[in-house]
């Protein structure tokens, strides 16, 4: 009797949950049934409450009820936080130095850090805080200066992609924070690489879009160990937006695009299954620079600019309906 793997040439994974990767096959461990996704149907963008403070180059980390926006470009730089409960924006306490290209990782507005970045004085910068949604406190400083990359993770599990060190070319310098100390690990493949967007967590993530030399759409996973060069997205975007929680389940959206794609300051927004990209809905207001936070069926894609630049206090939230599944009982 032939086999799956001898049919198609790869085995059925066995899984507790649905993975939620349209068209994939495999077999639940808690239900003892085979699984099949019909389809993953697409999200739609919606209004949310606007921040308080516009701004750019900032980040967001968190749920998409229950998240907290920090530092970014007014202009000037601004030192700026915002918590947001699902309904709306209120001030948080301010970050030690106002900074842009600020990178983090978090779950919550009350379990945050921020890393790297550039402040008045200082291009690049090599230092981290951790926010319990009311205070930051100085953390350990990186091994080296980052700025104009991009994070993913936890407070205590962090991950930093790439650098670049302000008058010195770019490095794809990867440095994981455990909750006591940063380690170095296994460089990015792509080194010269920056203004790219990140998605997961320190064991399984991914880094998408970014700036080469102008626009582009390298994509690369992270497994927890060594990074490998994934599918390139289809539209090139530097300074998009990232939102998901493994290197199987992302969303990328909004960036600046190419001249040629006739938005330079574009909504696109695209899905990531593990293995490739697919075109997304677009979203409301286009714009780069955005901070992105939450899952690939349920993001916040929070700030950012428009052609000049000029600041957006915009938020939009992203909702995906759930995967269909079929089943099918073993005998």
């Amino acid at each position: 009797m032939s086999e799956y793997k001898g049919i198609k040439g790869y085995s059925i994974s066995g899984v507790s949950a649905p993975t939620g990767i349209g068209g994939q096959i495999w077999y639940n461990t808690t239900d003892r049934r085979f699984q099949f996704a019909a389809s993953f149907p697409q999200g739609v963008w919606s209004t949310a409450p606007n921040l308080n403070t516009g701004r750019y180059y900032a980040t967001s980390e968190g749920t998409q009820t229950d998240a907290v926006m920090f530092g970014g470009n007014v202009p000037p730089l601004t030192a700026a936080v915002e918590n947001y409960n699902g309904t709306s924006w209120a001030t948080g306490t301010s970050l030690p130095v106002a900074t842009e290209y600020i990178q983090g990782a978090g779950a919550s507005s009350t379990s945050a850090i921020g890393f790297g970045g550039a402040d008045p004085v200082n291009p690049s910068l090599n230092t981290a805080h951790t926010y319990n949604g009311s205070a930051w406190t100085a953390a350990p400083t990186m091994i080296n200066p980052h700025s104009q990359v991009t994070g993913f993770g936890l407070e205590n599990s962090a991950l930093s992609a790439g650098s670049n060190p302000g008058g010195t070319p770019s490095t794809g310098n990867t440095e994981f924070y455990n909750g006591t100390a940063w380690t170095e690990l296994n460089p990015m493949l792509n080194t010269s690489v920056r203004f790219m967007a990140g998605a997961g967590v320190s064991t399984s993530g991914l880094v998408f879009g970014g700036n080469p030399l102008g626009p582009g759409n390298m994509t690369e996973v992270w497994d927890g160990t060594s990074w490998t060069s994934g599918a390139n997205k289809n539209v090139p975007v530097d300074s998009c937006a990232g939102a998901g929680t493994s290197n199987t389940s992302a969303l990328a959206f909004g960036g600046e695009g190419p001249s040629a794609v006739g938005d330079l300051q574009g909504g696109y927004t695209e899905n990531w299954n593990g293995t490739s990209w697919s075109a997304g809905t677009q979203m409301l207001t286009g714009r780069s620079r955005t901070g992105g936070n939450g899952t690939k069926a349920a993001a916040l894609a929070t700030g950012g600019d428009g052609a000049g630049p000029v600041a957006s206090t915009y938020t939009e939230a992203y909702n995906a309906p759930a995967i269909a599944t079929k089943t099918t009982i073993l005998s």
